[in-house]
């Protein structure tokens, strides 16, 4: 390390430029593999790699599950009725699918982006071309906006849902929600392809973080559309919802005190429930219990902790890319938060499960156990 540090003396990278020799296309011997990557960085070498590949690996595996469980439970949806007597409204809701589009831009992501982050961290530089670092870097900022933009349409379809109440109906749930998803990838391919052609930053290595990236201050902006605004809508959308049923479980309280009687025993919300097990495990099936504050309650927890997840895993990366290249320890940071916000690939998996209840608060007809 200290023979790194002499031979890196008076290295001072330049935030807005792409530093060619630190990828394939322009390697240059004995110091391209020790400058390219601040000491920070390179400090944290060995806990990256394990982190990386631990979550690679785990979100790859929960996401094929959950993938191949949601394609079962469509296609098989008869089959499920006649040997186990249960049938899934979910499957005609337009939220299942973009709940499988979560799941598959997840695993995209996990094949395609933290790949690329792993071959950085090991080489100590991007050992191919320069021009496959910048389609990389692409893909893997499509991918995570594409991720976002899905978080943030299942979110803003629940408050909204819930809004419209009993007059929304479930109907071929897959018409929506292609428009709706093709409309995701067509934004985000739009946003990403602004640095890629330099109207707004552009893509390269980035020497002062090590690794291939949007460079320059003005990527931020870039950042701020792609990850700021999807994040905002999720936020805002599950508050909207947990102050909803927050008055709908007060409501349901009273008319406990004064009617003696349990008002989910033989609501829709309790049928639904006893569902939810299935939905991430296949064909076991087991009931869930039933809490404490009752249906509604359970669905409150599941939206908070929902809301929770999200701003603890994304609200530190989304500050990071808001703060200037010139700050100080920006590297250190760097690995600190990316570290933490890839875990989110594996949170995503329970985030998933808990999507169930919250679905069943939303929905106003009945599912039929037979």
């Amino acid at each position: 390390m200290e023979g790194d540090r002499e031979v890196c003396d008076g290295f001072a990278p330049n935030p807005c430029v792409s530093y060619t020799n630190c990828t394939g296309s322009a390697f240059i011997a004995n110091w391209t593999e020790v400058c390219c990557q601040p000491m920070a960085v390179k400090n944290t070498r060995y806990a990256m790699l394990s982190v990386i590949g631990l979550v690679g690996i785990v979100g790859t595996v929960c996401n094929i599950i959950t993938i191949s469980t949601f394609i079962y439970l469509y296609f098989f949806a008869e089959r499920i009725k006649k040997k186990f007597g249960h049938e899934f409204a979910m499957v005609k809701d337009p939220v299942f699918f973009l709940i499988l589009h979560l799941s598959f831009c997840d695993l995209l992501y996990c094949i395609f982006g933290l790949p690329s982050y792993w071959i950085v961290h090991y080489h100590g530089y991007f050992p191919y071309s320069e021009e496959m670092c910048k389609y990389s870097a692409f893909t893997r900022n499509v991918l995570a906006y594409a991720d976002f933009n899905t978080l943030a349409l299942i979110s803003a379809y629940f408050a909204w849902r819930r809004r419209c109440g009993r007059s929304y109906k479930i109907d071929n749930g897959w018409r929506p929600a292609l428009p709706a998803i093709l409309c995701v990838w067509i934004f985000c391919i739009s946003l990403t392809c602004v640095p890629f052609f330099g109207f707004c930053g552009h893509f390269g290595y980035d020497s002062v973080q090590g690794r291939c990236h949007i460079i320059c201050s003005r990527g931020h902006i870039i950042e701020a559309v792609g990850v700021g605004l999807p994040s905002l809508v999720v936020v805002v959308s599950y508050s909207f919802l947990y102050i909803n049923l927050a008055k709908l479980q007060k409501m349901e309280k009273q008319e406990i005190v004064l009617s003696g009687t349990d008002p989910h025993r033989f609501g829709s919300g309790t049928a639904f429930s006893c569902c939810c097990c299935l939905i991430q495990l296949g064909c076991y099936y087991k009931p869930c219990q039933a809490t404490e504050d009752g249906e509604t309650g359970r669905q409150r927890k599941a939206v908070m902790i929902l809301t929770i997840c999200y701003v603890v895993f994304i609200l530190p990366h989304s500050i990071f890319e808001l703060l200037p290249s010139t700050i100080s320890d920006r590297a250190l940071i760097s690995v600190l938060v990316h570290a933490w916000f890839w875990f989110m690939y594996i949170v995503n998996f329970l985030k998933e499960r808990n999507t169930t209840p919250v679905y069943g608060s939303v929905r106003n007809d009945r599912v039929e156990m037979q």
